[in-house]
């Protein structure tokens, strides 16, 4: 078999993602099969496409084009070029070429790692116009998707039940190293010992919520409690827009805010942190609540549907969505004690197994 893993991914640091896909494409080399990536022309030269370069892998890169048709051309040129037998695409924006390069080349198959919801559309012609389109489109594409409501708004918008598999997740655990002690780490980013670190992914201002945790710190600074809480945000490669941000809303970046730039060791952003807040008003699966727990964090999540079954885990409390009210309360009344927090890591690690998720992807793209 040979596979061509195609993903829409740019990052600075590869992350979980490329963690993933680099232990996927070990397992399906085994056994004479082989494996290529194609990533758009953005990525390269970044850190993470060289190592799998250097690992041996052939890493092809493409543009994306507005016209579907011109980006499927070249996609279809490339796969018959490397002999393809089945594509494997993510983060959507690669979904509609890789679904014609298999509608038109039978014999290339077609997988969907559906990480996140599809957009809506906003009126009825086009909602009916997608509808159609998927119906037609991805009549021989198979959906793999990390969450139920994803998999039931795909089933919405015209996929055939029959080509949507149950939800896999995995998270690869072992790249959240400690490194140095936590008092160290916090001075290297300018954090005081005594500071209670609430910590928050932060790569997108609305989807994650920043602005509704920045509310909820704003009212417990203006109530004078706990002085010593600090919001911790990791940004992605967008820190003017969030400074922009921080300073149209309070004219300066309070000193209770921490920007911390993205980090190809996340551990260490765990480590030095007390708890973990997702205030994400949509989500896909949230590979950062389950590293939090797996860190032994206490974790605040949104009563948003995508992340309720994290719920499960006795470490995790929810506040209602959109609510600043909520979670500040959330904020100044959780406690979590070390056994809970122990139990939480110990079940979250046998849940999100990624040898097992590595496994379970392999079996439906036909590859044992």
């Amino acid at each position: 078999m040979r596979v061509a893993i195609v993903s829409y991914f740019k990052a600075a640091y590869g992350g979980n993602f490329i963690s993933e896909m680099s232990l996927l494409a070990d397992y399906i080399s085994i056994n004479n099969n082989s494996v290529f990536f194609i990533f758009p022309y953005e990525a390269m030269g970044r850190e993470w496409c060289n190592e799998l370069a250097l690992k041996g892998y052939n890493v092809i890169f493409i543009a994306l084009n507005r016209k579907y048709l011109d980006t499927y051309k070249e996609l279809s040129s490339i796969c018959k070029r490397e002999k393809v037998d089945i594509i494997y695409s993510n983060f959507g924006s690669y979904d509609v070429p890789s679904a014609l390069v298999s509608l038109f080349h039978h014999q290339i198959k077609h997988f969907i790692n559906a990480r996140s919801a599809m957009q809506e559309p906003c009126n009825f012609k086009r909602k009916l116009f997608r509808y159609i389109r998927n119906k037609l489109i991805y009549s021989r594409s198979t959906v793999i998707s990390i969450g139920k409501d994803i998999s039931n708004e795909y089933l919405t918008w015209g996929f055939s039940k029959d080509r949507i598999n149950p939800p896999l997740r995995g998270i690869d655990f072992e790249r959240l190293v400690l490194g140095e002690d936590r008092n160290t780490i916090r001075s290297r980013f300018g954090i005081k010992e005594n500071d209670m670190v609430f910590l928050m992914m932060g790569y997108n201002i609305e989807i994650k919520g920043i602005d509704i945790a920045l509310e909820s710190f704003s009212l417990a600074k203006r109530k004078d409690v706990k002085n010593e809480y600090v919001l911790a945000i990791v940004v992605a490669s967008h820190l003017d827009e969030m400074n922009d941000f921080i300073v149209k809303k309070y004219s300066r970046i309070p000193s209770w805010v921490k920007l911390l730039p993205p980090n190809n060791n996340v551990g260490e952003y765990y480590r030095l942190s007390d708890f973990f807040i997702s205030a994400s008003r949509t989500e896909g699966f949230s590979t950062a609540v389950g590293e939090a727990i797996r860190m032994k964090l206490p974790v605040i999540i949104s009563d948003i549907a995508s992340t309720q079954w994290y719920i499960k885990y006795r470490s995790v409390k929810q506040f209602i969505s959109e609510s600043s009210e909520d979670l500040y309360n959330a904020i100044i009344t959780y406690s979590c004690d070390e056994a809970i927090k122990e139990e939480s890591a110990e079940l979250i690690y046998g849940d999100l197994n990624i040898l097992q998720w590595v496994k379970s992807v392999s079996k439906i793209l036909g590859i044992e």
